[in-house]
């Protein structure tokens, strides 16, 4: 009997001890992140948009496989299509998120739209991997900002994708030679 009470603490010790891993691949950094990769040349998605490309990681930095919203751009361009949308940064004194001087001008323009879609895949990022896509370099500017949401993929349930989060890529998180070249 004694023998077999040592033997459930020492399993149950060593289960305590797994549950416990951090839940962050890399401490330093979000546990779901966007990265920029490089600019290049990219084959437009949609007609109307430029051939100059930004070209962003969404990288899953936890434990748990993430799902993303995916599609077939159609081209032979490395990575994938990612669905996103591009969110305007409120004017100052609108009741949103004040901006600086800096990062917004009054005669902005209207942001272009993101890539969305009734119809889409569901992609999963595993821990620790990373999916490359491109956007139009439109799609980035001091005015407005480029958001993926992203779901964990907790479940194996096939509908819906609740609870839900988003990853922000803005313009300040380009690399310098790009915001310089493009102002």
């Amino acid at each position: 009997m004694l023998r077999l009470l040592l033997l459930l603490l020492l399993t149950a010790t060593t289960v305590a001890q797994k549950s416990t891993a951090p839940f962050l691949l890399d401490t330093n950094k979000p546990y779901v992140y966007l990265t920029f990769d490089h600019v290049g040349e990219r084959t437009p998605v949609f007609e109307g948009e430029s051939r100059q490309g930004v070209w962003l990681r969404f990288v899953n930095n936890c434990r748990i496989p993430v799902t993303i919203g995916s599609f077939d751009p159609g081209n032979h361009d490395p990575g994938t299509g990612v669905l996103h949308e591009v969110v305007t940064i409120p004017k100052r004194g609108s009741g949103g998120i004040p901006a600086s001087a800096e990062t917004r001008s009054e005669d902005s323009g209207k942001a272009p739209e993101g890539y969305t879609s009734e119809v889409y895949s569901r992609m999963t990022v595993q821990p620790g991997k990373s999916v490359l896509f491109s956007v139009p370099l439109e799609h980035l500017s001091p005015n407005w900002y480029l958001r993926v949401r992203f779901s964990l993929a907790v479940s194996s349930s096939k509908v819906g994708d609740q609870p839900y989060s988003y990853a922000d890529f803005r313009w300040d998180q380009l690399h310098e030679k790009v915001t310089s070249r493009s102002k």
